[in-house]
């Protein structure tokens, strides 16, 4: 059901020289894998819904700002 991870198939691969470009992608494609697409995709949806939500102040009834004069 998962998959065969051979000893000889992993000494090869990290045998292998790889440029920087090829080291991301193949860093990138484990993480997607790791984590799942749908959980990927989420994550980031999340990430950069908290990042631009705006936080209004409510309308302050007592302090500073309160009065028409603003004390």
């Amino acid at each position: 059901m998962g998959i065969d991870i051979k000893p000889s198939n992993l000494q090869n691969l990290l045998q292998q020289e790889l440029t920087r470009k090829q080291f991301i992608q193949m860093l990138g494609v484990m993480v997607v894998s790791l984590l799942g697409f749908n959980n990927l995709i989420s994550m980031l949806a999340k990430m950069n819904h908290s990042t631009n939500t705006k936080k209004v102040a409510a309308s302050a009834k007592d302090g500073f700002g309160s009065s028409k004069f603003g004390i």
